[in-house]
């Protein structure tokens, strides 16, 4: 990626980016690590780097370009530089490997219920449906995984940050210059030249990984000014209805 397109929207309204947003996502976070292991307690520091477990994934562009998979939690793994590129070497022993621990680490692991078709859809684009091998359970278990502690601010980032990003495009339908910085400076003065088409696509995309809110019951209920009482995301009013769009797909 050129330098000067880093941190910019793409033709779809998603930020460009070399790895360096993901690698910043685990900065904040401490390692929890098997006992008396170097790394436990610490936080990541130089000479690790973030990797895409999964490459090919028989669609028109790599895992690492498709929106979905780009920061699916069972798609990265920190790793010594020295041999985080041996990841991209498609079928090979190391690959395999860090494929089959993700699947036994994570396929089965409990999702929110408003997240489980996105998750779901994640699985079956990179072809993870088998069930899980309990014999390699077990030797995970024996020899121990390095993991990132998320902490409750680590998740209030990554809400806010898709909050911000589909309000951003809400103001932009409505006319209103963005006021705000959002995601990056880049970001910003990008997201309004984006095709309207493309932003609604995105907005509705966005809409996925919003937990619902509960409607107030019927007899106290109120709609406020643009709201729409059959939609149940964050942005009421002017919310997702306002927004709309045929499914589009640009490999460039």
């Amino acid at each position: 990626m050129r330098e000067e397109l880093w941190s910019s929207p793409d033709v779809r309204g998603y930020c460009l980016d070399d790895n360096s947003f993901i690698k910043g996502t685990a900065r904040s976070l401490t390692v929890t690590a098997p006992t008396g292991h170097p790394l436990a307690g610490a936080k990541m520091a130089g000479g690790f780097t973030a990797a895409h477990i999964w490459r090919d994934v028989g669609q028109p562009v790599l895992a690492s370009r498709i929106p979905l998979l780009y920061s699916f939690i069972p798609n990265l793994v920190w790793l010594p530089s020295e041999v985080a590129k041996l990841t991209d070497r498609e079928g090979q022993p190391f690959q395999r490997a860090a494929q089959l621990l993700s699947i036994a680490l994570f396929r089965n692991a409990p999702v929110s219920a408003h997240l489980k078709p996105v998750v779901e859809e994640a699985w079956q684009m990179i072809g993870a449906s088998a069930p899980v091998n309990p014999t390699l359970h077990r030797k995970i278990d024996s020899v121990g995984v390095n993991w990132f502690a998320a902490t409750p601010a680590f998740f209030r980032t990554r809400h806010k940050r898709v909050d911000e990003v589909a309000s951003a495009l809400l103001v932009i339908e409505r006319g209103a210059p963005l006021t705000k910085k959002v995601v990056s400076s880049r970001y910003t003065a990008g997201l309004p030249n984006v095709a309207h088409r493309a932003r609604a696509e995105l907005y509705e995309w966005l809409q996925r990984f919003q937990a619902p809110i509960a409607a107030a019951p019927a007899e106290t209920s109120e709609v406020g000014l643009g709201a729409n009482p059959a939609c149940s995301c964050r942005n009421q009013p002017n919310c997702a209805h306002v927004l709309r769009a045929e499914n589009t797909y640009d490999p460039s």
